[in-house]
């Protein structure tokens, strides 16, 4: 017999309340990201262009972050799955921060022609 019960009526097959929190996690996380990005990307064009670099490399600045999203996003679910959704989302934020900050440590100023 079927569950008749009121909130097996209410709720779409598919829709339980641990797949809303997810998804609606995942939407923040994208909203936060795309709302970084249109922020930061047109300040770093200013500051590219203001400290003289040429408009064809701040093009190409700005392409790249894309590139990289291309080529990365079809590794993303095995590595979340692998690895878990929450250590993947650590480890990526550890990779951001070194790569922002990587002229503060000496070995990795000395690095940086090479990355």
């Amino acid at each position: 017999m079927p569950d008749a019960s009121p909130a097996a009526a209410a709720s779409p097959a598919g829709f339980d309340r641990e797949n809303v929190a997810a998804i609606t996690a995942a939407i923040a996380c994208v909203t936060a990201v795309g709302i970084g990005l249109s922020l930061s990307i047109p300040l770093l064009s200013l500051e590219m262009e203001r400290m003289g670099v040429s408009g064809a490399m701040i093009g190409l600045n700005t392409a790249l972050s894309g590139i990289a999203c291309i080529i990365i996003v079809p590794f993303v679910p095995r590595l979340a799955a692998r690895l878990g959704v929450l250590t993947l989302l650590w480890l990526s934020i550890a990779v951001a921060a070194v790569a922002v900050n990587r002229c503060r440590h000496p070995i990795l100023c000395e690095l940086q022609g090479f990355l």
